[in-house]
């Protein structure tokens, strides 16, 4: 049986926790790194539809795994760090190699920022004896990032066959872009295009399900 597909539940979203996780979803139709809850029942019919099982975990579970890591790699090399899940303090000997280290953990930070689309403060300070680096999570505000390897299709045509008429999207990082044709004979002529910022486009939940309802239809 094919492993299930991981889901990291955050706030009002939902945020495929691994690599293969997105791919799945982009291939069937969730070209996204976070979903938003009120899509559930949706995402379950185009699961089902595609032999697709998901299992969600909560953030949560995540965070304190990554902050664990850090405490315990202070702990093997005897710094001084406290963590929470709001705030981050770590404290380096100021020498070459805890300045080296005062480096390492605030990228390591700001790379949790973003592969979870977090947002915060950081700030690296020195004294004559150490390094302090403070961070403070403030909220989740941003898409988070899974980088893909070989994978740039972000204009691939996704296509809506409607008897005579068909619809066709593609996105890229700002716009979606989209194309009406209505079949003349063996061919299929232009209507009307368009192209949007993402952020203009409103809610399209309902007609998803609409669509789902009809995909299901036997």
């Amino acid at each position: 049986m094919t492993e299930p597909l991981k889901l990291v539940s955050h706030k009002a979203w939902f945020i495929p926790a691994n690599r293969r996780t997105y791919k799945a979803l982009k291939s069937i139709g969730f070209p996204t790194t976070r979903i938003h809850k009120a899509s559930l029942s949706i995402l379950k019919m185009v699961l089902v539809k595609h032999g697709y099982r998901a299992y969600v975990e909560p953030f949560s579970k995540i965070q304190d795994s990554f902050l664990d890591a850090a405490t315990d790699w202070c702990a093997r090399n005897g710094y001084r760090c406290s963590t929470s899940s709001t705030t981050q303090s770590f404290r380096f000997p100021n020498t070459k190699s805890g300045r080296d280290h005062a480096t390492k953990i605030e990228r390591k930070i700001k790379d949790f920022w973003t592969r979870w689309g977090l947002s915060g403060d950081i700030s690296v300070t020195e004294s004559d004896k150490y390094v302090k680096v403070q961070a403070a999570t403030s909220a989740a505000t941003r898409n988070p990032v899974i980088t893909v390897k070989n994978d740039a299709e972000h204009n691939k045509r996704n296509v809506l066959d409607l008897g005579t008429h068909r619809l066709m999207t593609s996105t890229d990082r700002r716009f979606l872009l989209w194309e009406l044709e209505v079949k003349t004979g063996p061919d299929w002529r232009p209507l009307a295009r368009g192209k949007h910022l993402l952020t203009e486009v409103s809610d399209p939940t309902g007609i998803i399900g609409d669509l789902m309802i009809s995909f299901n239809t036997e």
